[in-house]
């Protein structure tokens, strides 16, 4: 399990979207589990010291994974931060993202049916939300997500030894 913490930009190891990632190696599946930056974690196990997940600092993440094994019954020995550089990076590796999308979509960019991304577009996408809502940004991932999904034979190809490095480079320090 890996807990995936996104931001725009640093912010003082504090980010707004979170997730977890289960990869279970025996049967070859992965699970996604979105969290609301407003889940409240209690630090101290006691019930005294409630904070919002959105409000932690993660330069200590021993007492957040520690929280989350509590509350969600889930070990997550480490997590990963992306910022929007990264996702861009990561997107124009794969040579992009074409994703569906209705009618209803108030985007001038956008047009009914399928729509290609590079890199700077899905951030576009995903930042651009009505309202701002973090929980349209999270169904936006999930549509980017599901479309590598649905066109998983192309992207097995990449899945090796020197695109691995190429897209971790920067990102791991």
């Amino acid at each position: 399990n890996v807990l995936v913490a996104g931001s725009n930009s640093y912010h003082d190891n504090r980010h707004n979207f979170y997730s977890i990632v289960s990869i279970n190696p025996e049967n070859g599946m992965i699970g996604l589990t979105f969290l609301p930056p407003s889940l409240r974690l209690d630090l101290s196990g006691r019930g005294s010291d409630y904070r919002k997940i959105n409000e932690i600092d993660f330069s200590d993440f021993d007492e957040v994974s520690e929280a989350l094994e509590r509350q969600l019954k889930i070990n997550i020995p480490f997590y990963v931060e992306l910022y929007a550089v990264d996702v861009i990076r990561i997107v124009d590796l794969i040579e992009g993202v074409s994703i569906f999308k209705l009618d209803q979509v108030d985007n001038p960019h956008l047009r009914f049916g399928l729509n290609y991304f590079d890199g700077r577009r899905i951030a576009e996408y995903m930042n651009h939300s009505d309202g701002n809502s973090i929980f349209q940004k999270y169904d936006r991932v999930q549509d980017i997500l599901l479309s590598i999904y649905h066109r998983k034979d192309k992207y097995e190809k990449m899945l090796n030894i020197p695109f691995v490095s190429e897209l971790t480079n920067g990102m791991l320090s």
